[in-house]
């Protein structure tokens, strides 16, 4: 958990090929996945521009990318960031050291270097279930000893609140049918628990851009986990004498909180 946490892996002055296959001057930021983006590069005219947050800055998503390499040639350096639909981003500097760190650091949160392990967790991240781990922002809460930035893991049963720099490292957990409500708004994620979970009973809330693919997450999930109840195998044991059925979403509004929508 980390409520200073910096999501800024690498930044500095370069050059970017423009469509014309012109370099123009630019200030690049290479920024890891958070509740407020993905993995991402942006590019800014100049630091200033990058600082105050100027309208006009490109981001460009690191998704999709088959190669990352670096050619040196004419005292130049350039690397190249090559997509799977043919596209390739060209960044330029002079000190080849530069060079060496921008590859080194693309290739590591891309995860297509074989020699290095990454940054901590990364596999978690981008494991076959990396849809199901989602980057958030706690706000702070009295039932938590923790807030800040951080990851949710929707399984088929529970929520799990992930240390984001030790993603393999869970904080606590939610099992869905302890949840009594959840709900979404363009910007949040929340849900009350019940006094079975952990934590206790109470409100959660998470400030995240993925806030619609959590809800969808876990409102399958649950849905699911009632349909299992309500229909127990043949010859089977009753799952619904032994666990409570997941509530439903709909059943009853959350409770006001200033700032979310509790439209579903």
């Amino acid at each position: 958990m980390s409520t200073n946490f910096n999501d800024i892996v690498k930044q500095g002055s370069v050059r970017i090929k423009n469509k014309l296959g012109m370099y123009q001057e630019s200030w690049l930021i290479l920024r890891r996945p958070s509740s407020r983006g993905p993995l991402r590069l942006e590019k800014f005219k100049n630091e200033k521009a990058s600082m105050l947050m100027e309208s006009g800055g490109k981001c460009i998503e690191l998704k999709d990318i088959y190669e990352i390499d670096n050619i040196r040639k004419d005292n130049k350096s350039t690397v190249n960031v090559m997509f799977e639909n043919g596209k390739c981003f060209q960044i330029a500097v002079i000190l080849e050291s530069e060079a060496t760190a921008w590859t080194m650091f693309l290739r590591e949160f891309c995860r297509l270097s074989e020699q290095r392990e990454g940054p901590p967790g990364m596999d978690l991240l981008l494991n076959s279930n990396m849809q199901d781990v989602f980057n958030v922002f706690l706000v702070e809460t009295p039932l938590l000893n923790v807030c800040g930035e951080c990851l949710l893991q929707v399984t088929y049963d529970s929520i799990y609140l992930l240390d984001v720099d030790d993603p393999k490292r869970r904080v606590t957990v939610w099992p869905l049918p302890s949840l009594r409500r959840y709900s979404r708004d363009a910007s949040k994620f929340i849900f009350e628990s019940g006094r079975s979970c952990k934590t206790g009973e109470g409100i959660f809330i998470f400030n995240t851009i993925h806030s619609e693919d959590i809800y969808q997450k876990v409102s399958g999930a649950s849905n699911a986990l009632a349909r299992l109840y309500a229909s127990p195998e043949p010859n089977g044991p009753n799952l619904s004498s032994n666990v409570s059925p997941t509530r439903n979403s709909e059943q009853r509004p959350l409770p006001p909180t200033p700032g979310v929508s509790n439209s579903s």
